[in-house]
């Protein structure tokens, strides 16, 4: 790891930040735990612990971004071998969570935690992959954040 670089593993599946829904009868907004509470509850703690093992500081300037979530794969997609069958797609469908949604828990959660960086409107530039864990790979989110000052 370089002095502008953290990578950040997240185990288990990853859970997309829900919208905002609206209620006449509470009379006002309220958002539906779909598991993002622990989602993003384990984010914060990683992020600490790795902030705090390498080193980091939390970063003022622009940031790029770049977050690879694998996705556990439905039974239906294995063959009794547990093989993958080749007929099985490749990438999750959209009821697996939009990778924007995706990406606003994680940065949502890097902001959260006070250590990576003051606001998330600092990344500038982000890559997000959003995939199916290969066989024998178990369902992560893996984050890598750079300062700009590492070439983003």
């Amino acid at each position: 790891m370089d002095a502008l670089s953290l990578t950040i593993v997240i185990p288990g599946p990853p859970s997309p930040q829900p919208r905002p829904r609206f209620s006449r009868k509470i009379g006002r907004a309220y958002t539906k735990d779909n598991g993002i509470v622990a989602f993003r509850g384990s984010i914060v703690i990683r992020a600490t612990i790795e902030a705090r093992q390498t080193g980091w500081e939390r970063q003022t300037g622009p940031m790029g971004l770049v977050v690879r979530f694998a996705i556990p794969r439905p039974a239906s997609h294995f063959r009794a071998d547990g093989s993958v069958r080749p007929s099985a797609a490749l990438f999750p469908p959209r009821r697996a969570g939009d990778w924007d949604n995706l990406a606003k828990g994680v940065c949502d959660a890097l902001t959260d935690s006070g250590v990576i960086w003051v606001d998330d409107d600092q990344v500038v530039d982000a890559h997000i992959v959003r995939r199916y864990a290969w066989p024998g790979e178990k369902a992560s989110t893996t984050v890598t954040v750079r300062g700009a000052a590492d070439g983003i």
